[in-house]
């Protein structure tokens, strides 16, 4: 229970309205680390689980506390690009 926790604090960052920068160089770096640590921890075990969430988090391309405006007025947030429809 405890890494799923960890990859929903991870998948929705910052609070909606407040877009943080995609990080850079060493903070880059670190952010992956921690993102595929999470990742692991919320698969409990299942390789398949894990390969899909990376797959999608790959596919989406967020990163932690993307904010993206979308032409019909929804937003994408945070790692996953989750719609806020």
């Amino acid at each position: 229970m405890r890494g799923r926790a960890i990859l929903l604090v991870v998948l929705m960052g910052a609070a909606p309205g407040t877009a943080l920068a995609r990080p850079q160089g060493r903070a880059a770096v670190v952010e992956e680390r921690v993102i595929a640590r999470c990742i692991h921890q919320a698969a409990v075990g299942k390789p398949w689980l894990e390969r899909t969430l990376a797959a999608l988090r790959t596919q989406e391309g967020g990163w932690i506390g993307a904010y993206v405006r979308n032409q019909n007025g929804s937003r994408d947030l945070s790692l996953m690009q989750i719609n806020s429809w």
